[in-house]
Formats: C-alpha cells, sequence, structure tokens
C-alpha cells in the first residue's frame, strides 16, 4: 500500500491555522494556503490577509520542514462571500481574459516561490462544465512548461439540479487528466461539502455510507493515485435561524464543558452534541481514523485536512503512531 500522505487547507486569516501550520508543517506533504481571489474583471489577486508577513513565515517554515506550498484561489464573492458563477463564466467565456487570468495566477505562484496551486472555483451550473474543464486544462498546460503543480476541488456528491454548485459542473474523469491532484471533498454541506444536501439540517460531518459512495464514484473515474481525500477539521453548530456555522475543536471544548454529555455517533464515528435548541457535530481523532480507513481500503494514500487550525489536536499525535500496514510503511 502507498505510503499516506496527510496535507491540509489554510486561512491566512485565522491566527490558529498558522499556529497549527508551525506546529505541524513536519508531518505535511503541502499546506494549501487560501491566498488568492479574483476580481470582478477576472484578474486574480492575493487577499489582504495573505500579506508579505504572513508569506514570509509560512514559506520560511515550508523550507525547514520541508512542506510544499500550493496556494489557494477561488471565485468567492467579495459581498456575500458564497461562490461568482458568473465571475467564472466571465473567466471562461473570453480568451483573452481566460490567457491574462492563467499568466496572472503563474506570475503570483512564481512570485510567492510555491511549487503549485489549488483550484477551489465552485458554484458552477452543470452547462459550464465543458467551458471549465478546457479551462483546467489550458491552465495545467501553461503550469506545467514550468514545473508548476495543480490541485482541483471535486465536490464528493453529483447533484441533480442545474443551479449553482451542481456536482454535474465537474467532469471529474478529465480534470483529472489535467491536473496532479484531484481533491475530493467529502463533508457536509454544513461547512462548505457536498454532503448532507443543503446542509440545513443537522447530522454528522461525513456520513460513513455516503463516504464510502463517493470514494467508489471516484475511483471509476479516477486514478487513485490522483485523487486525495478532503476532510474537515473543524465541526459545525446548527441553531435556531440562521445557517449552520463552523466550530473549532477549542469552541467544542467550551461546548461541552456547559452542556454535557457529548456523545459519540456510531455511524460516524463523530462526536455529537444537542445544547438547548441546537445541534452539534464534531470530528476527532477517532473518527477521522475512521473516514481515512475507508479511503486506505481503497487504495487512496492521500487524504487533506479542511480548516487547519480548527482541528482536534490530538490528530497530529494519531498520525505519528498509527500501525505500518495503515501508513503505508510496514514493507516486511
Amino acid at each position: 500500500m502507498p505510503p499516506l500522505s496527510f496535507s491540509a487547507w489554510m486561512d491566512p486569516a485565522d491566527p490558529a491555522a498558522l499556529a497549527s501550520f508551525e506546529a505541524n508543517a513536519g508531518r505535511l506533504a503541502r499546506v494549501y494556503p487560501d491566498w488568492y481571489r479574483v476580481s470582478a474583471t477576472g484578474t486574480p489577486f492575493r487577499r489582504r490577509e495573505a500579506g508579505a508577513a504572513h508569506r514570509a513565515r509560512v514559506l520560511d517554515v515550508a523550507r525547514v520542514c520541508p512542506v510544499r506550498i500550493w496556494p489557494m484561489v477561488g471565485n468567492r464573492d467579495a459581498g456575500q462571500g458564497g461562490f461568482d458563477p458568473a465571475l467564472m463564466r466571465l473567466i471562461m467565456g473570453d480568451m483573452a481574459t481566460r490567457r491574462a487570468h492563467i499568466a496572472a495566477l503563474r506570475r503570483l505562484v512564481e512570485e510567492d516561490s510555491a511549487q503549485g496551486l489549488d483550484l477551489g472555483y465552485a458554484g458552477l451550473y452543470s452547462s459550464d462544465r465543458d467551458a471549465y474543464s478546457g479551462f483546467v486544462e489550458e491552465l495545467c498546460a501553461a503550469f506545467r512548461k514550468t514545473g508548476l503543480g495543480v490541485g482541483v476541488c471535486v465536490s464528493a456528491e453529483p447533484g441533480d439540479a442545474d443551479g449553482p454548485g451542481s456536482g454535474r459542473a465537474l467532469d471529474a474523469a478529465r480534470l483529472a487528466k489535467a491536473c496532479d491532484r484531484l481533491h475530493l471533498l467529502g463533508f457536509h454541506g454544513g461547512v462548505e461539502g457536498a454532503f448532507g444536501g443543503t446542509g440545513d439540517a443537522p447530522g454528522p460531518l461525513v456520513p460513513s455510507p455516503r463516504l464510502g459512495a463517493a470514494l467508489d464514484r471516484a475511483l471509476a473515474l479516477v486514478p487513485a493515485q490522483k485523487l486525495e481525500l478532503g476532510l474537515p477539521g473543524a465541526g459545525c453548530a446548527w441553531g435556531p435561524g440562521g445557517p449552520p456555522a463552523p466550530v473549532p475543536w477549542s469552541v467544542w471544548e467550551g461546548m461541552v464543558r456547559e452542556h454535557p454529555p457529548a456523545r459519540r455517533d456510531p455511524g460516524s464515528a463523530e462526536l455529537t452534541l444537542r445544547p438547548a435548541q441546537g445541534e452539534v457535530w464534531m470530528g476527532d481523532a477517532i473518527s477521522l481514523t475512521a473516514k481515512l480507513w475507508q479511503a486506505r481500503l481503497r487504495g487512496v494514500a492521500q487524504a487533506a485536512l479542511l480548516g487547519l487550525g480548527g482541528e482536534d489536536p490530538r490528530v497530529w499525535a494519531l498520525l505519528d503512531t498509527l500501525p505500518g500496514d495503515f501508513l503505508g510503511t510496514d514493507r516486511a
């Protein structure tokens, strides 16, 4: 079995993310810092939070470990915080804009001394399927010329509707042929994932039956060596009214003290808590192991944590103590 490779996404606006990265970078293969956004004219730019001091600090740690840096770019709407499908249509639909966008991204990555780029574009319609695949193919070809890697995020659920965010907009087989890593985002809609439908209803962050089905669907289209399973670090809280909110481990611990007891869900191995007028679900080192087993049993050797800094800190000790046959380091 190939050795387990563990990576993580990092938000530069979260001090806990940087602290966790500095403490655990030696255990990571890659880090995907969310450094880039796209302007209304289709031009990529660095987020204000990803300033020179932050980037230098990340680079210093990465050189020592070493860990490879693949900054993330996304089409988030500056005002609403969601993903803007119109912005992607602007980029994909005009040849000059598309080529300028790709060239600008490559300049940013090279200026930041990174080794690749992670594409977090989302909110597409199924009618965008061919255009997006063609865009990714062109970008990957341009990056490959200078030895830069490219990762692409895809939804674990195929989706049915042709609304923004349709899973049918992502041709996993075609995208995997073009890129170096295909990130299968396997988590509840409440934490920006695909599981659990819209995310309005409380439930496990990663329901085990859906995870297994999603992995099987992906592996029917994508070689196992290109697939990387994305799993949530933080938990999720549902309350009366309003959208679900992310819950980092430090907040979860306070909730447990205030509203005991926490219970472990037998189906997902996750922890759940039901304070008055609410419901909270949280993954920990035990539930993460259960998810990783599903991937390892199918030959998937790469996994990544979404929301670095919000995880159960015991996850890192877990990665040091898992048996060799699980980690893929037992060659006897």
